[in-house]
């Protein structure tokens, strides 16, 4: 089961009953076909949890986004560790080496300070992507396989997770990312109207299938092709789908069918081209999402 945790469950729960109520629904109303009302209204008292499944037909139930839930929560301020990711995602795509090590340094003195696992976890992506972009491997393998253990253990990922995956996915070796990368296609981050959630898990699939083709695991890159095939497909993804049918293209290229391969990649780079989807191409070039 996947769990929806953190550390304000009882906030969680109070402002999904304020949203409720400011709506104008009933208990029952909420929970019908999701669960029993007596379980939300434990929810709701932040004396129990629920299923981020649960959590998120609840939120379409009050037809409120995933993003707007955590505006509320914090007090319409952006949350500050998607803020950290997205400085982080931008200063990698921007190649900006310097702000990228200030960020680290602070990151490794704010873990010295208060010990805080996350702050150390924060510091080895950015790490990981500092070696990316050098073309090095400065990582300690340790670092690495802390980082590894962290994941494993945490059995129901948050957002979170899903961030410290996507960043250090290069680095980590294929039988664990197979491992990981499948148990994310049960999730139900992919089932729901959370497009954010959707693109995330996207991304980390299509970072899948380019290292299951540089590896030379065409069995596994095919499963994660027809995994995703549908939800690529929807008007949403548009970068994505062609980054899709490049990969799908790779994949025909590399098994056998040449010209059928080589003319789909080449279609997929003119396509991009057209609307100049520069960050698209530096994509394909660098062989991840991030």
């Amino acid at each position: 089961m996947v769990y929806f945790r953190d550390n304000k469950e009882e906030l969680y729960g109070e402002v999904i009953r304020n949203i409720r109520i400011a709506k104008g629904y009933s208990l029952e109303d909420v929970s019908e076909g999701i669960m029993s009302y007596s379980l939300l209204s434990k929810f709701e008292r932040g004396s129990t949890i629920i299923t981020v499944d649960k959590f998120i037909k609840i939120l379409e139930k009050l037809d409120i986004s995933l993003h707007e839930f955590e505006l509320i929560i914090n007090n319409y301020k952006e949350a500050p560790m998607p803020l950290l990711f997205n400085n982080i995602k931008r200063l990698y795509n921007e190649k900006n080496l310097f702000l990228l090590k200030r960020l680290e340094q602070k990151e490794d003195s704010l873990y010295k300070v208060y010990g805080e696992e996350k702050y150390k976890l924060n510091s080895i992506v950015i790490n990981i992507l500092l070696d990316i972009v050098t073309h090095q491997k400065k990582v300690s393998e340790v670092f690495i396989e802390e980082l590894t253990e962290y994941l494993f253990s945490t059995e129901q990922w948050t957002h979170y997770d899903l961030y410290l995956y996507s960043f250090s996915l290069p680095r980590l070796n294929i039988q664990t990312i197979l491992v990981f990368s499948k148990e994310l296609l049960k999730k139900p981050f992919l089932y729901t109207d959370s497009i954010e959630f959707k693109r995330m898990i996207i991304k980390i699939i299509l970072s899948t299938i380019f290292v299951c083709l540089k590896s030379s695991c065409f069995e596994e890159a095919l499963f994660f092709l027809d995994a995703i095939r549908h939800h690529v497909e929807t008007g949403e993804f548009i970068c994505e789908r062609a980054i899709f049918k490049y990969l799908k293209g790779c994949f025909y290229l590399k098994t056998g069918e040449y010209v059928t391969g080589k003319k789909m990649m080449e279609e997929t780079i003119l396509i991009i081209k057209y609307f100049d989807e520069e960050q698209v191409l530096e994509y394909i070039k660098e062989q991840f999402v991030i």
